[in-house]
């Protein structure tokens, strides 16, 4: 990347100028625009190389193979620590800039490139943008964690890992070129179809569907949960105090859902599993009314934000029906996905709608299929002789730092994002911040995304 926008400068303004004393190269070193990894030697073999060759070539230096990509014939090897010093595998780090032959180069290099069974080799490198934005000074206690928002490398106690995973400093340098390209840009609104939302000082939002409902109790994920999505898509940083969304400054229209089946059902005392079904009947009407009262304008763009799933779970262990087997269940949910097909479909040219896999699986040894898990899923993944899937619907499943399927997200998304672990706005000006987990935090990370592009 070139100069990443800093947090507190807008993206379009002019880049700052990289700092002409920082080495371009070096060993180790998180903080460089290109680290080199020289415990990691990458290896291409020739053409027509045999089994019998490469266990040779291994076993002549102590090479120890943890990856392999065969469509490119290439090996990724970890040096032996007992033997690399002889080879200067591991000699010092070099503490001038100019010295890059012992950085690229070291002897272990120059003797694999000798092999005949050998077409390339070079040390693991990485290239980093030249500049990030600047640390901030949020932070908050999650348990027994202190949980930070920071741009370092190789640190596990950042809340802002995901933007780090999707690389995002680099992306907003090229919305920036971009911007600058088309004079003023207008960027897509993206729309927020949620519970517990509430005021934010690094939020913007434009247009409300209806009136925002006081949050009742202490201000939590459950409690701020739509503000928590909110600023995973468009939290500004203003002064580099706060957090950054995916897309900060975004243009964000929320629309709260109602929940008048809900509330009118546990007045008269239903089943919680009815309950939980006849709420998405509000979510529906609430969507539909939202689309009534802030129509499209001819070619705008618009993404949706869809960050709820019926949530089987507590349903299961309440006693009540399995959704994978009741068949009255089932049949509901397919009636849900019939409405939910015909609002998406009639909005198939302008809107993207982006869902959440749902947090069903935890524990499970079967994980629970998106298609019943939200409506969402059900109409964008289900396929008979009757029912076509809509195409505007991306499903979002959940994967932690280490980009491993979370134990909670249910399968058979489109699309798998940060969903563990994330930092994001709280509405309270005492707790403006919270680390949330769930495939509602995911969705929002592949919303703002899609905002940018």
């Amino acid at each position: 990347a070139d100069n990443a926008v800093p947090a507190g400068r807008a993206a379009g303004s002019a880049p700052q100028a990289p700092d002409s004393r920082r080495p371009m190269l070096i060993a180790g070193d998180t903080t460089a625009e290109m680290v080199i990894n020289r415990n990691i030697i990458v290896i291409q073999l020739k053409p027509g190389t045999g089994e019998k060759e490469i266990e040779a070539l291994v076993s002549k230096y102590k090479l120890k193979v943890v990856d392999v990509v065969p469509s490119l014939g290439a090996l990724y090897v970890e040096l032996d620590g007992n033997d690399n010093d002889q080879r200067g595998a591991r000699a010092a780090s070099p503490r001038k800039p100019g010295d890059v032959r012992s950085l690229l180069e070291p002897p272990i290099v120059r003797l694999l490139r000798a092999e005949p069974s050998v077409n390339a080799c070079f040390v693991q490198s990485t290239v980093g943008p030249q500049w990030l934005p600047r640390r901030s000074q949020a932070r908050i206690r999650s348990g027994q964690k202190s949980v930070n928002w920071h741009w370092d490398t190789n640190k596990t106690d950042d809340g802002n890992w995901g933007l780090k995973a999707m690389r995002m400093p680099a992306a907003w340098t090229i919305l920036a070129r971009v911007r600058r390209a088309r004079g003023a840009a207008q960027v897509a609104p993206v729309a927020i179809l949620d519970t517990g939302f509430g005021k934010h000082n690094q939020l913007k939002f434009v247009n409300v569907a209806s009136p925002l409902p006081a949050t009742a109790g202490p201000i939590n994920c459950a409690t701020s949960h739509g503000t928590h999505v909110a600023g995973i898509i468009g939290a500004n940083a203003g002064l580099a105090q706060g957090i950054d969304g995916i897309l900060p400054k975004a243009s964000l229209d929320l629309i709260p859902i109602s929940k008048n089946l809900l509330l009118e059902g546990m007045v008269e005392g239903r089943q919680r599993s009815q309950l939980h079904l006849s709420y998405f009947a509000d979510v529906i009407r609430d969507l539909a009314e939202y689309f009534d009262s802030f129509p499209l304008r001819g070619g705008e763009r618009r993404v949706v934000n869809v960050s709820l799933a019926y949530n089987w779970g507590w349903v299961k262990t309440a006693g009540t029906s399995d959704p994978t087997t009741d068949q009255s269940i089932r049949n509901q949910i397919a009636q849900h996905a019939n409405f939910v097909q015909y609002l998406v479909n009639r909005e198939k040219e302008q809107v993207l709608f982006v869902a959440a896999a749902g947090n069903d699986s935890a524990g499970s040894e079967q994980p629970l299929s998106v298609e019943l898990a939200t409506p969402f899923g059900y109409a964008a993944q289900h396929k008979s002789s009757y029912f076509t899937p809509s195409e505007n619907i991306i499903i979002v499943e959940a994967h932690d730092r280490w980009n491993r399927r979370a134990s909670f997200s249910n399968v058979g998304g489109h699309v798998a994002a940060p969903g563990v672990e994330v930092m994001s706005t709280l509405a309270s000006n005492e707790t403006p911040y919270a680390v949330c987990s769930g495939t509602s935090q995911a969705a929002p990370h592949v919303a703002g995304l899609a905002a940018m592009m």
